[in-house]
């Protein structure tokens, strides 16, 4: 459950002002890791498939991704100056 779902439930006088799609929750690799590191991690989660472990994590599961899945990300930090320019 997102944030914003969480206040609405709760009954937090918010409302959306935008909206975008974003990776959720990522995992990623600091740059520098040992690649047998990373290929380890990622093996791992990638093959974590018992319920009870996932459901501990509060996950469905893992979803390999790449550095394209944070163009829309991205795009929002770079416009978010609009959002505190005065008159707007």
């Amino acid at each position: 459950e997102t944030v914003f779902a969480k206040l609405v439930k709760q009954g937090v006088p918010i409302r959306a002002i935008a909206t975008y799609a974003t990776a959720t929750k990522p995992w990623v690799a600091r740059q520098g890791l040992a690649a047998r590191v990373k290929l380890a991690l990622r093996q791992a989660l990638l093959g974590l498939s018992d319920r009870s472990a996932l459901q501990a994590l509060r996950f469905d599961g893992f979803l390999a991704g790449d550095d394209s899945d944070f163009g829309a990300t991205r795009q929002a930090i770079k416009e978010n100056p609009r959002f505190f320019a005065p008159g707007q």
